[in-house]
């Protein structure tokens, strides 16, 4: 089911939960306080559920795994360096070519600008979550920690 399907009445439920309940409910899935709650369950698996799918092929060969943190750039609080070493292994991976006036607009137009952009800030998710948060995130979804690089 799409987010954009669901209805108004069920977006501001889950908005008015403030953040640290919405974080709570994504991190948790379905439970049974979600269900008392009444939060819609798309609003709940939706935000994880790319992470989950590509976990399941971040060790396949014809996978390339980019990490946020090297394709920000200085814009998201990043390297320059480490942003133009991750363009270019993805154009490696995807057989592209491209001239070096090209790279340089890729560059200069890669941060943000997308509705599905947010802060674009490396480290941002630690003023988000709370200590209750981090915790269950590590007990829930550290897969996703570890499977990403992000440690244990």
């Amino acid at each position: 089911e799409n987010i954009r399907n669901l209805p108004d009445e069920a977006k501001a439920h889950f908005r008015e939960l403030g953040i640290d309940r919405q974080i709570e409910y994504v991190i948790r899935g379905h439970s049974q306080q979600s269900e008392v709650s009444g939060v819609h369950p798309t609003l709940i698996y939706f935000p994880l559920s790319p992470y989950e799918s590509a976990a399941k092929h971040a060790y396949d060969p014809g996978t390339f795994t980019c990490r946020f943190e090297n394709l920000i750039g200085p814009k998201g609080g990043g390297d320059s360096g480490a942003q133009r070493i991750e363009i270019k292994k993805l154009l490696t991976f995807l057989e592209i070519q491209i001239s070096d006036e090209r790279f340089e607009k890729v560059i200069g137009e890669l941060f943000g600008g997308t509705k599905t952009f947010n802060k674009g800030q490396v480290g941002r998710w630690k003023t988000d979550f709370n200590r209750k948060n981090k915790m269950l995130f590590q007990k829930r979804r550290s897969h996703l920690l570890t499977t990403f690089g992000y440690g244990s």
